[in-house]
């Protein structure tokens, strides 16, 4: 052969395997060429990204570590609202002036979370909800890496779209003098 071609995970393997076949065999190989294209599946893509999930999850976590910023409503909820802004006042006023008083601190975070606990109790759908959502974007996520991935067996792909991308090499390959257009067995 004059030229082998390889994507570019055979291109590394054939790296090795040249220098076994100049040290074994005491020939040079063929020159190698790494040509990668990007075909992809026509599949839909959710339009959803990390960042969509960072924000999901963020929702979430301060849901649960801040309620009172996401609940809102009359009776029971305004008063654990209450309660805890006076425990997270609590805590504050323990550490600027008792730092060292450890188990009183740890009693106040405690609180906080009992009535943070207690608060997301008067509204149990909204910590789901917020759960539901995150569960829905990773799902969405994984689903838009697969079909974006360019890993695909070629026999999956249409033949009309493989076709194409043949044509469009070619075209490019004789643009930049890689192919002889005159030549057949060149492509």
């Amino acid at each position: 052969a004059d030229l082998f071609v390889h994507g570019i995970g055979g291109a590394k393997y054939d790296v090795i395997t040249d220098g076994l076949m100049r040290r074994y065999y005491g020939f040079e190989p063929p020159e190698i060429a790494c040509v990668s294209a990007t075909l992809r599946l026509d599949l839909p893509v959710p339009a959803v990204d990390e960042g969509d999930l960072r924000r999901a999850q963020y929702q979430l976590r301060d849901l649960r570590w801040n309620p009172q910023r996401h609940l809102h409503g009359d009776g029971p909820l305004r008063d654990w609202v209450g309660q805890r802004q006076q425990a997270v006042d609590e805590a504050e006023r323990l550490r600027t002036s008792a730092a060292d008083q450890h188990e009183r601190r740890r009693a106040v975070f405690n609180r906080i979370r009992e009535i943070n606990t207690r608060m997301l109790a008067l509204c149990p759908g909204e910590l789901q909800a917020a759960q539901d959502t995150v569960d829905e974007i990773q799902a969405a996520c994984r689903t838009a890496a697969l079909a974006r991935d360019r890993e695909f067996f070629f026999a999956l792909f249409a033949p009309d779209a493989l076709h194409l991308l043949v044509e469009r090499l070619s075209q490019r390959a004789s643009r930049v003098g890689l192919r002889d257009p005159e030549d057949p067995r060149r492509a």
